[in-house]
């Protein structure tokens, strides 16, 4: 409202208005290997193309949020280390492991607390382990590559 900056959604729609970027920071994107400035992991150059994103939206104190709904906790893990970078500071949308699996493949399984965030997991790697019991119920077919 007023003369509020606007806020970047960092989500599956990636940015609605490409063009609120000005010419060179879409071309410094570029230069990065981001076919566009869009901060959804797989549209913005990934997790690192994200953190950039974000990176500048906060340099210019642009808010920013991020969403991610359907991933599995793998994926989910990722969301939630991202949403927790300082400049998220609009509510997003990433969801509770149980609105879309009865059981996820990673323990533990992300839920909503009571004040609508997340916890952020702080194990090694993604923070999460990943169940391989369970993963192995509901893999479909397996398939393997050899270099060379």
């Amino acid at each position: 409202a007023g003369n509020a900056p606007p806020a970047v959604h960092q989500g599956g729609d990636g940015i609605a208005d490409r063009d609120f970027f000005p010419a060179p920071v879409r071309q410094d994107f570029l230069n990065l290997g981001n076919p566009l400035p869009r901060g959804e992991r797989a549209e913005g150059g990934k997790l690192i193309g994200s953190i950039l994103i974000h990176d500048y939206c906060m340099s210019k104190g642009i808010p920013v949020w991020h969403g991610g709904m359907l991933e599995s906790g793998i994926g989910r893990a990722g969301n939630v280390a991202l949403a927790s970078l300082p400049n998220f500071t609009l509510p997003g949308d990433i969801s509770a492991s149980s609105r879309y699996y009865t059981e996820d493949i990673v323990e533990p399984a992300f839920y909503v607390n009571s004040d609508g965030t997340m916890d952020v997991p702080q194990g090694a790697g993604i923070g999460v382990e990943v169940d391989r019991k369970r993963l192995d119920n509901v893999t479909i077919r397996m398939a393997a590559w050899k270099a060379g």
